[in-house]
């Protein structure tokens, strides 16, 4: 029996997997600071993100409710 085979398979399923467990986990800790990014600007007075959120008009002015009135 040749171990050939079953080398280049492992190294083909590593190079697939270890790639793509490494993007997972970057973008795993990209959306963590991005959370608590948005986090710390709402608790910041004057921040854009605090003063957005206040804006109430602004959620029923979206171009989806002035098509669609009825949902």
């Amino acid at each position: 029996m040749d171990p050939l085979p079953a080398l280049v398979s492992v190294v083909l399923t590593a190079a697939i997997v270890i790639p793509l467990t490494i993007a997972a986990v970057f973008a795993r800790q990209l959306l963590r600071i991005a959370r608590l990014r948005r986090a710390s600007a709402r608790l910041r007075p004057g921040s854009r993100v605090a003063e957005h959120e206040d804006d109430h008009e602004h959620d029923h002015d979206h171009p989806a409710e002035r098509e669609h009135p009825e949902r």
